[in-house]
């Protein structure tokens, strides 16, 4: 018996330490590994490969391998007659329908908000009846009204109101408006539709095909405007391409230019936007702007001359992001507050008035601005988290001269 009684003891005593011994090598592997603890706020898609926050590496200084999908209202984007925003990687989208610009796949307008993709887009865009959506992927995917192959990248005159794959990667940032876009695609710019005579691809010479590069690497940002569109390349000098009958290419260029000069402003840009026949960019936080004046969108404080075709600096200082519409300009200031000027019959200059302004107006938006977005009449900021929006609405086209919340 005690024989037994000293096996149980000494075996006890065994089990234990294997167990402590089991312990100890556990944590010494685990505290080895050097892969650290991601604070980033949000989650990381967790469909790709080594997207995980602990597949981080070695250095734990490195960000995710892959996007990283950010909690809240993080993006809008706005079209002629929609608009589009993303929710916490969710794209949901509402307005005029009728030619699949929301992507439900429906084909009837929506007051309220539809969601088009359930999760991981990190950017968004919108045309005149087209909406396209990066994924954290690096894919491309657009909808809508594909009659100038502004969805697929080829003429079909077929409405898409789903997602359609365009671009299957690489794909960090893209540009919308009219009937045609824009990527930026591995530091490469990549343009597709708009195949009419009128066109900033075709007028400028290119054979219709489904996806034209226009600048082959070292690009940072591109944007699109109504007959041209513009991109900021490594060095922070400005390019634009397109046609040129206002001046919107920043030089006295006659007809179409498929990829001009610099344009002669000093280099350190850091954000353009291409209105319909107008451009403006932030260098060293000043405004520029050139092109069509007719409506003071330039913001010189005057509507002539009709025409500058030399940037003409607008705001000295503190500007964060510009966003160009049809006639008129928005700018977010980096304290936060948002100004705007130019054409404003639907009130989208945000002032209170229906009044064209020739020189920026404060907004109701004095601060926590974070993005911007403009098209023909109306302008939108995500203010707080929320998202506010004046001028002209989608469905009844009332006037809305003051920036108001939207029900997301």
């Amino acid at each position: 018996m005690y024989f037994f009684k000293k096996s149980k003891f000494v075996l006890s005593i065994l089990a234990i330490s294997i167990f402590f011994i089991f312990l100890f090598f556990q944590n010494c592997g685990s505290s080895s590994s050097g892969k650290a603890t991601s604070d980033v706020v949000g989650t990381v898609d967790s469909g790709a490969a080594g997207s995980s926050p602990d597949d981080i590496g070695e250095d734990s200084t490195l960000p995710p391998k892959e996007p990283v999908i950010k909690t809240g209202l993080t993006g809008v984007a706005v079209g002629e007659n929609h608009q589009c925003v993303i929710v916490s990687g969710e794209v949901k989208c509402w307005g005029r329908n009728l030619l699949g610009a929301v992507g439900n796949g429906e084909q009837r307008d929506y007051a309220t908000t539809a969601q088009v993709i359930k999760s991981d887009a990190v950017d968004i865009a919108a045309g005149e009846n087209f909406s396209c959506s990066v994924r954290s992927s690096g894919s491309l995917s657009c909808w809508g009204d594909n009659s100038f192959g502004a969805v697929t990248g080829e003429f079909d005159g077929r409405v898409y109101s789903s997602p359609v794959e365009l671009i299957s990667s690489g794909v960090t940032q893209v540009s919308g408006y009219k009937h045609w876009g824009c990527a930026l695609v591995n530091t490469a710019v990549q343009c597709w539709g708009g195949m009419s005579d009128y066109s900033p691809l075709v007028g400028i010479g290119l054979e219709p095909r489904k996806i034209w590069t226009i600048i082959p690497s070292g690009a940072t940002q591109v944007s699109v405007g109504g007959y041209h569109a513009c991109a900021i390349l490594k060095g922070g000098e400005v390019k634009c391409w397109g046609q040129n009958m206002m001046g919107q290419l920043g030089s006295r260029a006659a007809g179409n230019v498929l990829l001009p000069p610099d344009v002669a402003i000093e280099r350190g840009a850091t954000f353009v936007s291409s209105g319909h026949v107008h451009t403006c960019a932030v260098v060293a936080e000043a405004l520029y702007c050139w092109g069509q004046n007719m409506w003071g969108q330039l913001g010189t404080g005057s509507n002539m001359p009709y025409m500058i075709t030399t940037p003409t600096k607008v705001i000295s200082s503190g500007v964060k992001m510009v966003a160009a519409g049809l006639a008129h300009t928005c700018v977010l200031m980096k304290t936060g507050s948002v100004q705007c000027w130019g054409r404003n019959e639907f009130g989208q200059v945000g002032d209170g008035s229906i009044e064209t302004a020739y020189s920026p107006k404060g907004t109701s938006i004095k601060g926590d601005a974070t993005s911007i977005s403009v098209n023909n009449y109306t302008s939108c900021a995500i203010v707080l988290n929320k998202l506010k929006c004046w001028g002209r609405e989608n469905q009844n086209f009332e006037v809305v001269n003051a920036p108001k919340d939207e029900a997301l």
